[in-house]
């Protein structure tokens, strides 16, 4: 039998109209180069890992309960925010009435790296900026793998929501994360009109604001000659809500991810429910032969450790590397990734969504590339490519959902 809110929320009519068989899927394109029928989640250990977070979504679902946080980290595929976007609107769009956050937001462009430009920072101040991918000295860094830094006394960040999104994403609470490591800080937002004072917490400081908006300013007044480093920014809606953040650098490796040392405790802040660990393309860029697949699992185990040090019964879902090619030839260690993290899976409990078997195995990068789906670096995917990802995770999630008891 179905579980309890997808058995309800059909005989109520209140689930979307790609709804089949009592479960909400996304109608994707058909290619002959993608293996539909291995679009499942896999479950190495046992099914438990995900039942608390289909409970509470079970509880958000049919009476508004509390919110549902799931958190993706990953590499230069998350961080262009296709795939993880896409997600974002089809878990927002599932039912009406839900509310949602816009992802945990960074000023990339502090950065000089890429972002999705359906959002925009401005900034005051003389900032500098950096990632996990190479290190940041002195400066650590926390739950969105990067941060900027400040010595001005008096600086702001300007967030702007909603620049071309089909989605009108909206927000009267600000989640945000820092810390200055030498002095003291007090943070506060101006709406358009009223001013709300920056509650401090363990991660940074929350803000409650006066209305819903689209765009919001926060200053921070540091104490002199004092640091103050900005890890990111969660935009929170006043409805009970599905929430997708995405954190992700491009390039980086679980090794990336180690090194910082802030994950931990910023990540509190995002209360996460699932986390999707989307890591091990760069980590098998090395090649077969210079991969360490022990050295892989302990880094990958690390970060697991941190998750679960924030919510012990956190689920699970982790996702190999995409198949991609070394230097024009098909690169094995895409396999040896994949042996690791199904052993991972087993050992720490949790599921597997197989994006390397969906797309075919090793050397498939070629027809997905002929399909439109990857781009001529045979590593990344197009925009259509990522889009189509996305909507099968969304369906294989969903019917997993949909596969419980009650």
């Amino acid at each position: 039998m179905r579980r309890l809110a997808v058995y309800f929320l059909t005989a109520m009519s209140l689930l979307s109209a790609t709804a089949f068989a009592g479960v909400p899927q996304k109608k994707v394109k058909q290619y002959s180069c993608v293996q539909y029928e291995r679009n499942v989640l896999h479950h190495p250990s046992n099914k438990e890992n995900l039942d608390k977070f289909f409970s509470k979504l079970d509880d958000l679902l049919l009476f508004r309960g509390a919110d549902v946080n799931i958190v993706q980290i990953g590499d230069s595929h998350i961080q262009a925010d296709v795939f993880s976007h896409r997600m974002r609107t089809n878990l927002y769009t599932m039912q009406e009435g839900l509310g949602g956050s816009r992802g945990c937001l960074f000023p990339c462009a502090l950065a000089n790296t890429y972002y999705n430009r359906n959002y925009m920072f401005e900034w005051g101040g003389n900032w500098n900026a950096g990632t996990n991918l190479r290190g940041t000295g002195n400066i650590e860094l926390g739950v969105s793998g990067m941060a900027a830094w400040t010595t001005s006394p008096q600086s702001f960040l300007r967030l702007t929501l909603n620049r071309g999104d089909v989605v009108r994403w909206k927000f009267s609470r600000l989640r945000v994360f820092g810390h200055s490591p030498d002095g003291t800080v007090k943070v506060y937002a101006e709406d358009g009109g009223s001013k709300a004072e920056g509650v401090p917490t363990s991660y940074g400081w929350d803000i409650t604001l006066s209305k819903e908006v689209e765009s919001v300013t926060v200053h921070f007044e540091t104490s002199a000659g004092a640091t103050f480093v900005f890890s990111g920014m969660a935009p929170l809606s006043e409805k009970p809500s599905l929430n997708y953040f995405s954190c992700a650098v491009g390039g980086s490796s679980t090794f990336s991810w180690v090194r910082c040392p802030r994950f931990e405790r910023e990540l509190h802040g995002l209360e996460p429910d699932l986390v999707i660990v989307s890591l091990g393309t760069n980590d098998g860029l090395v090649g077969a032969a210079a991969f360490k697949p022990e050295s892989f699992k302990d880094y990958y185990r690390t970060i697991v450790r941190r998750i679960r040090n924030v919510s012990s019964d956190c689920a699970l879902i982790f996702v190999p590397s995409n198949d991609v090619s070394l230097k024009g030839s098909a690169n094995a260690a895409n396999n040896a990734v994949q042996t690791a993290i199904y052993e991972l899976a087993q050992e720490l409990g949790a599921a597997v969504w197989d994006l390397y078997d969906i797309q075919g195995g090793l050397g498939v990068v070629t027809s997905w590339k002929e399909a439109g789906l990857s781009t001529g670096d045979f590593v990344h995917m197009t925009t259509t490519g990522y889009e189509l990802c996305a909507d099968l995770l969304f369906n294989a999630i969903m019917r997993d959902y949909a596969s419980g008891t009650f």
